[in-house]
This record gives C-alpha cells, structure tokens and sequence, in this order.
C-alpha cells in the first residue's frame, strides 16, 4: 500500500522488518533442528544425558516458536533417551549379577552353565536388535525433520520472492511465487507434518487475490489504450472486486472504479457516438 502511495521508504522499513523477523525465526528453526541432530547424535554415541540437554534446549525454542509438533517429537526423542539411560543402568546391574552368578555356579555343571550363557547371550541379542531398531527410526525422523524445515524454507523465500515481484509491479511473477508458496504449505497441512496452517494458506490467498486485481487492473489499460472497451471494462471490474475482496485502500479503489466508469462509459457508445 505505501509503495501505491509512493512511500518507498515506509514499504522498505516494512519489508525489511518483515525480512528480519522471518530471518529469526527461520534462524531458531534451523537452530532447534541442528541441536536435534547433534542430540540423536549423541544417543547413537551413547552418550544419552548430553542427548537430553540438547534435546530440551531445542524444546524450549520450538516451544517459543510456537511449534507443538516439533515439541511432541523432541519429547518422544527424549523420553527415548531417558529409557536408553535406564536401559543402561539395567544392563550394567545385569552384568553384575551375571559375574556374581558366574563365581557361585562354577561348581555346577559346565553343560548347566553353558545352556544358561547361550540363553543371556540371547536375551543381550534381542535387546541390541531393539536399540538398532530404535537408532533407525530416529534417523528416519531427523531426515524427515529436515525435510520439512527445508520445505517451510522454500515456502518462505517464495514469498519474499514474491513480494519483492510485487514492489516492482511484476504481478504476474508475484502471483506464481505466492502460489508456489501457497502449494508448499497445504502440502505440509495435508501431510500433517506441521501445525495448521489455515491462517498462513489464507493469507497467501489473500496475497493472490490482491496482486491479481493489480494485474487486472495493468491489463485493463492496457485494453483501454487500445480502445477494446469491453474488454477493459471487464478487467477494470474484475480488478475492483479484488481490491474490495482484499480491503485495499479507498484511494486505491476509487482509482480503479473511475476506470470502470470510463470504460463502462466507453463500451456503452456506439460508433459514431466517439465523432461528437
């Protein structure tokens, strides 16, 4: 709107302002997910305690930002790393006992004593499996983590995109980038790989919307000039009802419905109405 009315300066600060808080946010995001990795790293290294610091440091910037999903999924991974703490201990208390038991039943029978090694051996077996199993489905959520904060990335370098195609009135660029934006995110929603984002699709609609009736409306003179009044008139109408749609400015829409009156009135005459 500023950059309608010619306040350059008032949309830069905007924009920047804009740029600024989605380059913190964009910077905590990529900061929570990295401290995510390095804590399953630290889980596959065995080092479960330092997991859960890290961990419950990239909780509470998810938290801050307000992403209950990611929240959820840390949780999960720490209480992971709490059993993996607890399994630990278990299995050190296990060993203990089984040295204890060694040293009272090497008088027994060694074939006794034999059967009962393979059967903890098993027991040992069965329980790596399981981490194994574990370690491979955290991988597989890290890699899908990442994946979506590269797709939220790419939604909102879009929109910047795009909106920097809409300072320098190059509408119909702008409308593919939000659209590309816009796709990105109902993806996202469909999938359920992140919190809803009803307000930010419909907000990109709204972004659409507005920069279409400024197309419109860059096509309605560009009929006009070339005397194809119907065809302006319908541009110019089409343009008014977006920028009502949008709540644009009164300026701005008086603007526009002057054009329609003036092509409607155009488009009304007949041949040799325009010699008089």
């Amino acid at each position: 709107m500023y950059q309608s009315l010619g306040d350059t300066a008032k949309a830069q600060e905007i924009d920047n302002k804009i740029n600024e808080l989605n380059a913190r946010q964009m910077s905590s995001l990529q900061t929570a997910n990295n401290m995510v990795q390095e804590g399953l790293n630290q889980i596959t290294a065995n080092n479960p305690a330092e997991a859960i610091t890290l961990l419950t440091k990239a909780k509470n910037i998810y938290q801050g930002l307000g992403d209950s999903n990611n929240v959820n999924n840390v949780n999960k991974f720490i209480s992971q790393a709490q059993e993996f703490i607890k399994f630990e201990s278990k299995k050190d208390a296990e060993l203990k006992q089984k040295e204890t038991r060694m040293r009272e039943l090497e008088a027994k029978n060694a074939e006794e004593l034999k059967q009962q090694k393979i059967k903890e051996q098993q027991a040992i077996a069965a329980k790596e499996a399981e981490i194994a199993a574990r370690h491979r489905e955290i991988e597989l959520e890290k890699q899908r983590r990442e994946k979506i904060a590269q797709s939220i990335e790419n939604a909102t370098n879009l929109e910047m995109q795009a909106d920097q195609m809409f300072t320098l009135k190059r509408y119909t660029e702008s409308i593919a980038k939000y659209n590309e934006s816009k796709k990105i995110f109902e993806e996202l929603k469909s999938a359920g790989d992140f919190d809803d984002q009803t307000n930010k699709i419909e907000y990109l609609g709204q972004k659409i919307t507005r920069t279409e009736g400024y197309l419109y409306e860059e096509q309605g003179d560009d009929e006009y000039k070339k005397k194809n009044w119907q065809e302006s008139q319908k541009k110019y109408q089409l343009a008014a009802d977006n920028m009502k749609l949008t709540n644009e400015s009164n300026e701005i829409q008086k603007e526009v419905e002057k054009k329609l009156k003036k092509a409607t009135s155009k488009a009304g005459k007949k041949w040799w109405q325009f010699w008089k």
